[in-house]
């Protein structure tokens, strides 16, 4: 698909009709978690919206961030609560930059149709921006890695998986495919300011698959 006027022009009509002001809702979901609607949510990702900035040979629109843009400027417009650039835009497109060998097909096409919620996590408890800066610790181990540290900022507290940075002891940085319920992670929801929710992971010997780190 190209990433021309009139394609922009289509979804800013498609976005502007979806996304609506709605005040009750946002009443009813402030301070309550997950903080937005699942099922709304579903309805972004059967439009395509999350796979905008995925190539169309991995099943994607292959547009730019222009298009991105457009979405969520129409979604801002409504105020809406749910968590379109972290995990709509960023984790769709770090999971379509890797290999295809790299991650689980099924998975990522359950998070490109949004039934699947990932998001990334690489912030450190002071909230730098700067990947490099992890406090998540990572070491092979006879197959498997196991992570230790925290993480914290997670933008999507009730997310069905984490891509977490974390760094190995030669230096390098990788990004790992963590799911809530494995053994040694604590995840503790933090209200925000907007009456969202973000998360501190806790990481302690955390371990995971060889496989299960997408990319270094």
């Amino acid at each position: 698909m190209t990433n021309d006027d009139d394609t922009l022009r289509l979804l800013e009509e498609a976005a502007t009709g979806f996304a609506q002001f709605d005040a009750a809702r946002l009443r009813d979901w402030r301070d309550t978690e997950p903080g937005f609607d699942r099922k709304l949510w579903q309805q972004m990702g059967e439009q395509g919206w999350f796979s905008v900035l995925v190539s169309e040979q991995d099943g994607g629109l292959g547009l730019d961030i222009a298009a991105a843009a457009t979405i969520a400027k129409q979604l801002g417009r409504a105020c809406a609560p749910e968590p379109f650039a972290a995990a709509g835009v960023m984790a769709p497109a770090l999971l379509g930059q890797l290999t295809a060998s790299s991650h689980d097909p099924e998975k990522f096409s359950a998070v490109l149709g949004g039934t699947h919620i990932t998001c990334l996590a690489w912030m450190n408890t002071t909230g730098s921006l700067d990947p490099d800066a992890t406090e998540v610790a990572a070491n092979n181990s006879a197959g498997t890695v196991r992570l230790s540290g925290n993480c914290r900022f997670v933008p999507v507290a009730h997310a069905n998986s984490f891509l977490v940075t974390a760094k190995y002891a030669d230096g390098t940085l990788g990004v790992h495919w963590i799911e809530p319920s494995v053994d040694g992670l604590a995840c503790d929801i933090e209200p925000t300011a907007d009456g969202g929710f973000s998360a501190m992971l806790t990481l302690n010997n955390v371990e995971i698959p060889a496989a299960a780190c997408l990319a270094k």
